[in-house]
């Protein structure tokens, strides 16, 4: 089943059709209102700033740090973003929930913001889950087809290992070697 659900996916998002459909998730997205997005939303540019400590959670005051990739967009694709790289899968299996909760707050706080609905909170959510599959798929063919192609052994050494090579000691490992008499 996960086989057939893989080589499906990788058709999807690297297949014949792969740019068609991209362009589509685009169009989608750019046609939603838009809020001020952060870009590189996770768990390590997040920082509890109260200086009490033994507060709660709710208590803390956070801050987001590490802002060069701030831009205007729909808030979905952000939170597939912040919550595939900082949550844990028992705790996005209540990505819904908390999407309401959000979103209750954004109206309640603007009413304009009902302009984007919950429907497309959640359908700009899945879109930015997919676009998190493709990029994380692409790079990894991208880095698996390269090291088919290069040799030497800082790249034999990158594959036993799953990390990408070092260009620098790949490209040291392709100079001829001297020769000692």
């Amino acid at each position: 089943l996960f086989r057939s659900a893989s080589e499906a996916l990788t058709e999807l998002v690297c297949g014949p059709d792969s740019a068609r459909i991209v362009d589509a998730m685009a169009a989608r997205l750019s046609s939603r209102p838009k809020t001020l997005l952060h870009g590189d939303m996770r768990a390590d540019n997040i920082f509890r700033t109260d200086p009490k400590f033994g507060k709660s959670a709710a208590e803390s005051t956070l801050t987001y740090i590490d802002w060069q990739l701030l831009h205007a967009g729909p808030p979905g694709p952000e939170f597939s973003q912040a919550w595939f790289s900082s949550l844990e899968p028992d705790v996005r299996t209540q990505d819904a929930a908390l999407l309401a909760e959000y979103h209750a707050r954004l109206i309640a706080l603007e009413p304009k913001a009902a302009a984007y609905t919950y429907e497309m909170l959640l359908e700009d959510y899945a879109l930015g889950c997919v676009y998190l599959v493709d990029g994380a798929h692409r790079a990894r063919h991208r880095r698996v087809s390269g090291l088919r192609q290069a040799r030497g052994p800082a790249v034999q050494t990158a594959v036993g290992t799953g990390l990408p090579p070092d260009p620098a000691r790949a490209a040291r490992s392709r100079l001829p070697r001297r020769r000692t008499p």
